[in-house]
């Protein structure tokens, strides 16, 4: 009886790594490259083509198999939860529709980016074939492109590729500035990416770009000087490019009060808040 089992496993084996030599796996409908994590990844489907014949079938007795790996190419399945908690989806009429899936981290913390990889599994192998050995039983394991997960805080404020926004923008509308730091900005007066193009490191100097940092960070987060100007690049890259500010204006707005302001008053009180200044 055993034989006989061990008969039929090899004989399931041989035919599934024929089959697997003929399946080509073909994207049918668009995977989303930005998403945000605790809400459900959008619906895509993919087809189950034969390779020689290059059109769709139906193999019978097979399962897509979806895992996850990070921007270190490491394995992470783990960071997806889901309906279908083994991440295994059925062909139906040469087609899988992927649904379900939900990213539980942001992908800042995983490489900066995830790939979602499909293979095809025979059914009667599922059990005793792990994730990072299914590459075999599909001639062409689909790889997607890189894909950024963001938080879900960021959902409710969506955000625009740079070519989308105008000088008159708020900044939170700028991708990478989140609501806290867009809220903080907007308590020295930076509120549109045109206040903030005019921000200026030699007009405010290391005290105050220290200072600046330390009030937009509040002893916590992680926003850097190099990140800051980056902020400050894109920002007037924008305003030269949306055509509502002339050189005039923008340089008019490089010497107003924001910083000033802030570095004179705000930053002093911050840091002396019992210290009276008084003119002699």
């Amino acid at each position: 009886m055993n034989n006989d089992n061990s008969d039929n496993d090899n004989t399931n084996n041989d035919n599934s790594n024929g089959l697997s030599q003929t399946l080509k796996i073909r994207l049918s409908s668009k995977i989303e490259r930005i998403w945000y994590s605790g809400r459900v990844f959008p619906t895509f489907t993919i087809d189950t083509v034969d390779a020689l014949k290059n059109h769709k079938i139906c193999p019978d007795g097979w399962k897509v198999m979806v895992s996850i790996y990070d921007g270190c190419n490491s394995l992470v399945s783990d960071k997806i939860s889901g309906i279908n908690r083994k991440h295994l989806f059925p062909i139906i009429n040469g087609t899988a529709t992927i649904s379900g899936l939900k990213f539980v981290t942001v992908s800042s913390r995983a490489g900066g980016y995830y790939r979602i990889k499909i293979c095809l599994v025979p059914s009667s192998l599922l059990n005793s074939v792990s994730p990072t050995e299914t590459v075999q039983y599909s001639s062409t394991p689909f790889l997607s492109d890189k894909i950024q997960i963001l938080s879900y805080r960021l959902f409710l404020i969506p955000k625009l590729d740079h070519e989308e926004l105008s000088s008159t923008d708020l900044i939170s509308k700028m991708k990478g500035i989140g609501g806290l730091t867009a809220k903080r900005f907007s308590e020295i007066g930076v509120n549109t990416i045109l206040q903030l193009a005019s921000l200026d490191y030699e007009i405010l100097g290391d005290q105050g770009c220290d200072q600046l940092l330390d009030h937009l960070r509040k002893s916590r987060g992680a926003l850097t000087r190099q990140k800051l100007a980056e902020f400050i690049s894109t920002a007037r890259k924008i305003v030269d490019k949306s055509n509502q500010a002339t050189n005039s204006t923008f340089e008019a707005n490089k010497s107003n009060n924001i910083h000033n302001n802030y570095i004179s008053e705000g930053a002093n009180k911050e840091s002396h808040p019992h210290k009276k200044h008084r003119s002699k």
